[in-house]
Formats: structure tokens, C-alpha cells, sequence
């Protein structure tokens, strides 16, 4: 008898841990399938945006901090297109330069990508090298254009682990950006909270995207340099 009830339960627990298996596998790959079915929208929308597109001055291109970042109220006085897609990571940039950046034709491209890369835990170097991939693809395909690339930004509370290798990622980025003479615009420093040397919780409504206080900052450090390489 107490060996059928060992049985029975040792049954009922490789069910309950099948079951939770399933249920999480089901649930990644329903966001998974959301997330493809976002980035296709969104590529969709640029493709037939681009029919009509004349004389850009910026295009922004990224993550959700890209999409997130209302660029056309923050630079007003520009004609600027966001080319930002949630979820998005480094490959999923350099595969969509096309339509998302060539055939826009901008003067200028506002670059920040990587920053899901480090959350997954991709290699730094892979990082490093799909970034400069991305600037060489650029200047390959659109001439006279001016690039700027934009430091990884801090993250707070649980999420702050991964700071230590965002500043080690800026600093190679930084010295990447001067080798193919591009701009690298440091922007994490001005993020953070100097009490905690994380993202100041006034910039951020969840400790990884920013909230308008936070793109005020952001602006406030990129637009001069867009109106430099304008002028």
C-alpha cells in the first residue's frame, strides 16, 4: 500500500511538472509570436510610410526606447521619422535597414540597439560587432550620411545587474564610434541617480524604459548635436 501511494504521488508530481513545462513553453511562445507579429506590423508601416517620405532630416532606429520615445514632438522643428521596434535586438536591426533606413534617404540616423542583447545575455563581442555591422552597413548604402550612436542607457533595481556591462559596452562603443568617425552620444551618466549609480526612478515608470522625464534628458543631450550635424 505505501509503496502504491509513493507511486502514485511521484506519477502525479512528473505530471505537475510536465504540466508547468507546457504551460510555460506555451506561454513563450504565444509572446514570441506577438512580438513577430508587432515587428512585421511595424516594418509593414514603415514600408508603405517610405512612399511618401521626402526630405528627412533624422531617423531614429532602435528598441522599444526607440519606440517609445515621441521624437516627432521632441523635435518639432525637424522633419524625423522613429524607426524603433519593441523587442528588437541587434540582428533584427541589420535585417531591416532597408526599409526601415535606406529608403528614407535621412540626413542623419539616431542609432541605439543592444539593450535586449544584454538582458538575453548575448556576448558582448557579438554585441559589439552586429553595432559596428549596423554603421558600416550604413555608410556602405547611404552617402554623406552622418551617424550618430547612442550609449546603452542604466537600468534600476532588479534590473541594475546588468549596468556593469552597459559601461563596459559604452566605453568599447565610444572607441568604435571614433575608429569609423561617427558620434557617440553618452547618455547614460545624465540617467543616472547619483545616490544609487542606477537609473534615476524619476525617469522611468518600470526600471528599463523612460518616461517623458527621461526622454527630456535624452533630447536635451541629442538634439545639439543633431542641429550641429544639420547645420
Amino acid at each position: 500500500m505505501k509503496k502504491k501511494i509513493i507511486f502514485t504521488f511521484i506519477c502525479l508530481s512528473i505530471i505537475l511538472f510536465i504540466g508547468i513545462i507546457i504551460s510555460q513553453t506555451y506561454k513563450a511562445s504565444k509572446k514570441t509570436n506577438m512580438y513577430h507579429e508587432y515587428h512585421i506590423n511595424k516594418v509593414n508601416g514603415f514600408i508603405e510610410e517610405n512612399k511618401t517620405l521626402e526630405n528627412i532630416d533624422v531617423c531614429f532606429i532602435g528598441d522599444s526606447l526607440t519606440d517609445g520615445y515621441d521624437v516627432k514632438s521632441f523635435y518639432s522643428n525637424l522633419n524625423v521619422i522613429n524607426r524603433g521596434i519593441g523587442g528588437d535586438r541587434v540582428k533584427d536591426v541589420i535585417t531591416r535597414l532597408d526599409n526601415s533606413v535606406y529608403q528614407a534617404r535621412p540626413k542623419v540616423v539616431v542609432i541605439l540597439i543592444g539593450g535586449n542583447d544584454v538582458l538575453a545575455g548575448h556576448d558582448e563581442n557579438y554585441i559589439i560587432d552586429s553595432i559596428v555591422r549596423i554603421i558600416l552597413k550604413i555608410k556602405n548604402n547611404l552617402n554623406n550620411i552622418k551617424i550618430v550612436v547612442q550609449s546603452f542607457y542604466p537600468l534600476s533595481q532588479d534590473y541594475a545587474k546588468h549596468n556593469e556591462t552597459m559601461k563596459r559596452l559604452n566605453k568599447v562603443v565610444e572607441e568604435v564610434c571614433t575608429i569609423f568617425n561617427v558620434v557617440f552620444a553618452d547618455i547614460y551618466e545624465s540617467l543616472l541617480d547619483p545616490s544609487t549609480n542606477e537609473l534615476n526612478l524619476d525617469f522611468t515608470p518600470d526600471n528599463v524604459h523612460l518616461n517623458i522625464n527621461g526622454y527630456n534628458v535624452v533630447t536635451s543631450i541629442l538634439n545639439p548635436i543633431i542641429d550641429e550635424l544639420l547645420a
